[in-house]
């Protein structure tokens, strides 16, 4: 129960930002259509993304709830490796978007927002937005993210795809919005971020090769973070699962 609790409130948290942003922030940029253009900015992105995230979080959370029994659940002694995530769609499903988005895409925005924010903060919010963003959707949009996933973290064992399947998507990831950022260039004439506009061509190609390379490096630290806490249950190998199945198996019968 405190589990999907704790998955609820998070769930408000984001979802309650999104409403207000939508609502009250809108478009505060001169020559926007709507809202749906702001979606070019990684920290909108993110809120999307976190919203929809802890909402199946917190559905999983209540259908675990629902079908936990005393021998069946997070608290029962686990002969093998952890089972407390079943592997059905919505749990798998949640597994990939954490490991492969929602780990490296929350770390990202907060610590390149803060990052940029400390040595000149017109590089990626100047002054004028604090009319229309509160400074606590300031926080929720560029601190609350990286709490909020390692909450997350502490209370579910995220199954990981493999090295290279993951290294794979979140390159791809990373080159599909950087390559996002030179089409709204090209179309729009600007840059989305005003500290792209002081760098040279030079720069904005490493910015370009640099950039997914970033999504791949916090796919692996999300999954050594994992393996931290939660050891060989982050990936699942057949083999030894197998041999610890057959071994409590074999307990089972001798007692």
């Amino acid at each position: 129960m405190i589990r999907t609790l704790i998955y609820l409130v998070i769930f408000v948290t984001w979802l309650r930002t999104l409403v207000y942003d939508v609502l009250y922030v809108g478009v505060v940029f001169d020559g926007e259509a709507s809202w749906f253009t702001k979606l070019k900015f990684l920290t909108i992105l993110n809120m999307v993304l976190q919203t929809g995230y802890f909402g199946l979080c917190t559905l999983r959370a209540l259908i675990d709830r629902c079908q936990e029994t005393p021998k069946r659940g997070p608290h029962r002694a686990h002969p093998e490796l952890p089972t407390y995530y079943p592997t059905t769609k919505l749990h798998v499903f949640c597994d990939r978007l954490y490991a492969l988005a929602v780990f490296p895409l929350g770390m990202i925005v907060c610590i390149v927002f803060w990052s940029l924010y400390a040595v000149d903060r017109e590089m990626i919010f100047p002054k004028e937005l604090d009319a229309f963003i509160p400074r606590w959707m300031n926080h929720v949009l560029h601190t609350a993210p990286v709490p909020f996933i390692l909450v997350d973290t502490m209370l579910v064992c995220h199954k990981y795809p493999s090295a290279w399947e993951g290294f794979r998507a979140s390159i791809a990831l990373g080159l599909i919005y950087t390559m996002s950022l030179y089409v709204w260039n090209y179309f729009d004439g600007y840059w989305v971020y005003p500290f792209m506009d002081t760098m040279s061509d030079g720069i904005r190609f490493i910015f370009l090769v640099f950039a997914p390379i970033c999504f791949a490096v916090f796919y692996f630290i999300g999954d050594h973070f994992n393996r931290l806490l939660w050891g060989g249950g982050v990936h699942p190998v057949r083999e030894v699962m197998k041999r610890r199945l057959s071994k409590a198996a074999d307990l089972k019968k001798n007692r």
